[in-house]
């Protein structure tokens, strides 16, 4: 079972789907799953792969059926953090677990500073700090770098 729900804000106005149900039946937290630019649709079949867990989806403001009131173009992870902890303290269920992609990874990193999620799960994976530059090696008797360049 799928819900959707609109959230009205000063700026926007987010379109956000629950599946499943919530509170969820086994006390675990929803899991929330994030995309940016990608809208709640990109993630309907990801979703259906999880029928033991209470599913939330989103439009990040501006995109798909979220609507900006604000007249702004932009989409500064700061910005679609709020609107994120925004939907979670309407969901009124305490914290979630997130799962993000893309440009959805640096809004669940952002709204990490002000709690109300668990660590987020993020794709592709987040690097803490740069991996360090490749040594070159040899093999059959020439020199070959091996990794990035």
């Amino acid at each position: 079972m799928t819900t959707t729900h609109r959230l009205e804000t000063v700026e926007a106005d987010i379109a956000y789907d629950v599946h499943g149900p919530l509170p969820t039946s086994d006390g675990r937290p929803p899991l929330f799953m994030i995309g940016q630019p990608m809208d709640a649709s990109g993630f309907g079949v990801l979703a259906s792969h999880f029928p033991d867990r209470s599913v939330v989806t989103y439009d990040p403001r501006g995109l798909g059926r979220s609507t900006r009131k604000d007249g702004r173009v932009g989409h500064a992870p700061t910005v679609q953090a709020d609107d994120v902890h925004a939907v979670i303290e309407a969901l009124g269920v305490g914290p979630v677990e997130m799962f993000a992609s893309s440009g959805g990874a640096v809004t669940a990193l952002a709204v990490g500073h002000a709690g109300g999620k668990r660590a987020p799960g993020t794709h592709p994976g987040v690097l803490p700090a740069p991996t360090p530059r490749p040594q070159p090696h040899r093999r059959h008797g020439r020199q070959r770098r091996c990794g990035l360049a």
